[in-house]
Protein backbone atom coordinates (compact mmCIF):
# COMPACT_ATOMS: atom_id res chain seq x y z
CA UNK A 1 0.00 0.00 0.00
CA UNK A 2 2.70 2.51 0.98
CA UNK A 3 4.83 1.83 -2.08
CA UNK A 4 1.77 1.76 -4.36
CA UNK A 5 0.89 5.24 -3.13
CA UNK A 6 4.50 6.38 -3.67
CA UNK A 7 4.42 5.09 -7.27
CA UNK A 8 1.16 6.91 -8.01
CA UNK A 9 2.60 10.17 -6.67
CA UNK A 10 5.75 9.72 -8.77
CA UNK A 11 3.62 9.13 -11.88
CA UNK A 12 1.67 12.34 -11.28
CA UNK A 13 4.89 14.21 -10.52
CA UNK A 14 6.38 13.14 -13.85
CA UNK A 15 3.53 14.75 -15.82
CA UNK A 16 4.06 18.17 -17.38
CA UNK A 17 1.52 19.87 -15.13
CA UNK A 18 2.12 18.07 -11.84
CA UNK A 19 -0.31 19.88 -9.55
CA UNK A 20 -3.45 18.27 -10.86
CA UNK A 21 -6.55 17.27 -8.94
CA UNK A 22 -5.14 13.74 -8.92
CA UNK A 23 -1.94 14.96 -7.22
CA UNK A 24 -4.03 16.86 -4.68
CA UNK A 25 -6.07 13.74 -3.96
CA UNK A 26 -3.01 11.53 -3.57
CA UNK A 27 -1.17 13.93 -1.26
CA UNK A 28 -4.20 14.84 0.84
CA UNK A 29 -5.26 11.19 1.11
CA UNK A 30 -1.77 10.29 2.30
CA UNK A 31 -1.05 13.21 4.59
CA UNK A 32 -4.51 14.42 5.66
CA UNK A 33 -6.41 11.20 6.42
CA UNK A 34 -9.93 11.74 7.68
CA UNK A 35 -11.55 8.32 7.80
CA UNK A 36 -9.13 5.65 9.01
CA UNK A 37 -6.07 7.67 10.08
CA UNK A 38 -3.97 6.55 7.09
CA UNK A 39 -0.28 5.82 7.34
CA UNK A 40 0.01 6.94 10.96
CA UNK A 41 -2.43 4.17 11.90
CA UNK A 42 -0.26 1.65 10.01
CA UNK A 43 2.77 2.82 11.99
CA UNK A 44 0.78 2.51 15.23
CA UNK A 45 -0.30 -1.02 14.35
CA UNK A 46 3.14 -2.38 13.48
CA UNK A 47 5.90 -0.18 14.88
CA UNK A 48 4.93 0.53 18.49
CA UNK A 49 7.05 -1.13 21.18
CA UNK A 50 4.04 -3.28 22.10
CA UNK A 51 3.42 -4.51 18.54
CA UNK A 52 6.89 -4.70 17.02
CA UNK A 53 7.71 -7.89 18.95
CA UNK A 54 5.04 -9.78 17.02
CA UNK A 55 6.70 -9.22 13.64
CA UNK A 56 9.93 -10.38 12.02
CA UNK A 57 12.77 -7.85 11.97
CA UNK A 58 13.00 -8.24 8.19
CA UNK A 59 9.36 -7.19 7.80
CA UNK A 60 9.72 -4.28 10.20
CA UNK A 61 12.80 -3.03 8.33
CA UNK A 62 10.95 -3.28 5.01
CA UNK A 63 8.04 -1.33 6.46
CA UNK A 64 10.40 1.38 7.72
CA UNK A 65 11.96 1.64 4.28
CA UNK A 66 8.49 1.88 2.70
CA UNK A 67 7.57 4.72 5.08
CA UNK A 68 10.82 6.47 4.20
CA UNK A 69 10.22 6.19 0.46
CA UNK A 70 6.61 7.34 0.65
CA UNK A 71 7.30 10.34 2.88
CA UNK A 72 10.33 11.33 0.84
CA UNK A 73 8.25 11.19 -2.36
CA UNK A 74 5.49 13.27 -0.73
CA UNK A 75 8.06 15.85 0.33
CA UNK A 76 9.50 16.02 -3.20
CA UNK A 77 6.01 16.34 -4.70
CA UNK A 78 5.08 19.16 -2.32
CA UNK A 79 8.32 21.04 -3.01
CA UNK A 80 8.11 20.57 -6.78
CA UNK A 81 4.50 21.70 -7.00
CA UNK A 82 4.39 24.61 -4.55
CA UNK A 83 4.77 27.20 -7.32
CA UNK A 84 2.29 25.48 -9.63
CA UNK A 85 -0.80 25.57 -7.44
CA UNK A 86 -3.77 27.61 -8.57
CA UNK A 87 -5.21 30.29 -6.30
CA UNK A 88 -8.07 28.04 -5.22
CA UNK A 89 -5.59 25.27 -4.30
CA UNK A 90 -3.25 27.30 -2.06
CA UNK A 91 -5.01 26.59 1.23
CA UNK A 92 -5.19 22.86 0.56
CA UNK A 93 -1.54 22.81 -0.53
CA UNK A 94 -0.57 24.55 2.72
CA UNK A 95 -2.65 22.06 4.70
CA UNK A 96 -0.96 19.18 2.88
CA UNK A 97 2.48 20.66 3.67
CA UNK A 98 1.48 20.94 7.32
CA UNK A 99 0.13 17.37 7.18
CA UNK A 100 3.53 16.16 5.97
CA UNK A 101 5.23 17.87 8.88
CA UNK A 102 2.78 16.35 11.40
CA UNK A 103 3.03 12.90 9.80
CA UNK A 104 6.84 12.96 9.84
CA UNK A 105 6.79 14.14 13.44
CA UNK A 106 4.52 11.24 14.47
CA UNK A 107 6.34 8.57 12.46
CA UNK A 108 9.91 9.66 13.28
CA UNK A 109 9.93 7.99 16.73
CA UNK A 110 8.80 4.70 15.17
CA UNK A 111 11.64 4.80 12.65
CA UNK A 112 14.40 5.87 15.03
CA UNK A 113 13.29 5.14 18.59
CA UNK A 114 13.84 8.85 19.37
CA UNK A 115 11.55 11.82 19.69
CA UNK A 116 11.85 15.00 17.67
CA UNK A 117 13.31 18.01 19.40
CA UNK A 118 10.75 20.79 19.32
CA UNK A 119 13.46 23.37 18.64
CA UNK A 120 14.29 21.63 15.36
CA UNK A 121 10.94 20.93 13.69
CA UNK A 122 12.31 20.77 10.13
CA UNK A 123 14.04 17.60 9.08
CA UNK A 124 14.26 15.33 6.06
CA UNK A 125 12.87 11.91 6.82
CA UNK A 126 15.25 10.26 4.31
CA UNK A 127 18.27 11.61 6.16
CA UNK A 128 16.96 10.18 9.40
CA UNK A 129 16.14 6.76 8.01
CA UNK A 130 19.38 6.50 6.05
CA UNK A 131 21.19 6.69 9.39
CA UNK A 132 19.35 3.58 10.58
CA UNK A 133 21.54 0.54 10.07
CA UNK A 134 19.36 -1.74 7.97
CA UNK A 135 20.40 -5.29 7.21
CA UNK A 136 21.91 -5.37 3.68
CA UNK A 137 19.65 -8.30 2.76
CA UNK A 138 16.58 -6.19 3.49
CA UNK A 139 17.65 -3.39 1.19
CA UNK A 140 18.86 -5.83 -1.49
CA UNK A 141 15.56 -7.71 -1.54
CA UNK A 142 13.33 -4.65 -1.31
CA UNK A 143 12.02 -3.40 -4.63
CA UNK A 144 10.33 -0.09 -5.32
Amino acid sequence: MLLDRKKLIKIELSKLSPYSNKMQQLLSGTLLPQVNEGIIKIADQFLTAENIIFHKKLHIDKLKIAFNKLLDTCEIAIQNTKFKVKMEQIQLHQAISHGLHITKKKIYPYLTGKTIKEDNPEFKISTIVNKINFDKNVIGNFKD
